[in-house]
């Protein structure tokens, strides 16, 4: 179990570590509040733990194709808060996520990051360039120096309306 556990967070910090860098990476614009994205129909959003949050930097991609395709998909704020979740085998409709699933995810919420537990993307368009859904989940960050320090948050009323790339090109 932890050899899979750690597993995980390496995959994840794979993943995040990636995302960061297309993000932090992107043109500047002359929107003062740091908005990356070039078209106003670019959307994630959530509730965590009731409180309104919003990306503003995006990357969504996907990686293979046919019976092998993923999608990569993050979303960060000003802060450097950080969503990001990895979907094996995407479809429209729910496509569960943690547990036993693999599709897997994580928040990186104030430095600390937090494993997607469980929960659910629900995508209703995947089309050539976009991608549009829902999404909600529960998600566990785990403290090793202290390892009965284990803190939840809870994600509500997520939704993301955003480009769509066939490779790693950052709007």
């Amino acid at each position: 179990m932890l050899k899979k556990t750690r597993t995980l967070y390496l995959l994840l910090a794979i993943v995040i570590a990636s995302a960061l860098m297309f993000i932090s990476c992107a043109e500047d614009n002359d929107d003062p509040s740091g908005n990356n994205n070039n078209d106003p129909t670019d959307n994630v959003s959530c509730k965590i733990d009731g409180q309104s949050w919003e990306a503003y930097g995006l990357f969504t991609n996907i990686v293979g194709g046919g019976t092998s395709e993923s999608i990569n998909f993050a979303a960060s704020d000003s802060d450097e808060d950080l969503l990001s979740f990895v979907m094996a085998i995407p479809k429209i409709g729910d496509n569960p996520l943690g547990g036993s699933n693999t599709n897997l995810g994580s928040f990186l919420l104030e430095e600390k990051l937090h494993l997607i537990d469980e929960g659910n993307i629900n995508i209703t368009t995947m089309s050539d360039t976009r991608l549009i859904g829902t999404f909600e989940f529960t998600a566990k960050y785990f403290d090793y120096e202290n390892p009965t320090d284990i803190q939840t948050i809870t994600i509500t009323d997520g939704e993301f309306d955003v480009p769509f790339y066939t490779d790693a090109v950052l709007k």
